[in-house]
């Protein structure tokens, strides 16, 4: 994996104190259908491109971060609490 760094309150901290919690989904519906839900918990999207992700601090804060980063070069588009614009980067 290439190393990338994501900030945290006490600056940027490499991925390897990071477990990575999967890409941001919205919401599942509360009637959704259980084949709905079923995809929701267990498909991803694994896309090869720009992704909106949680990250677990678990080596340090303990706290999710969300950041939005390009799977394909592991670039980092948006730091927790940023906006990411598409085109922008």
């Amino acid at each position: 994996m290439s190393h990338f760094h994501i900030k945290t309150p006490f600056g940027l901290r490499p991925v390897s104190e990071f477990s990575y919690g999967g890409e941001v989904r919205p919401p599942l519906a509360p009637d959704a259908p259980d084949e709905e839900a079923i995809a929701h918990l267990w498909l991803r999207a694994n896309v090869a491109g720009v992704q909106k992700e949680r990250w677990f601090h678990s080596s340090g804060t303990r706290r999710w971060y969300t950041i939005v980063r390009d799977t394909r070069t592991n670039l980092v588009l948006a730091q927790p609490g940023e906006e990411y614009t598409e085109g922008a980067a």
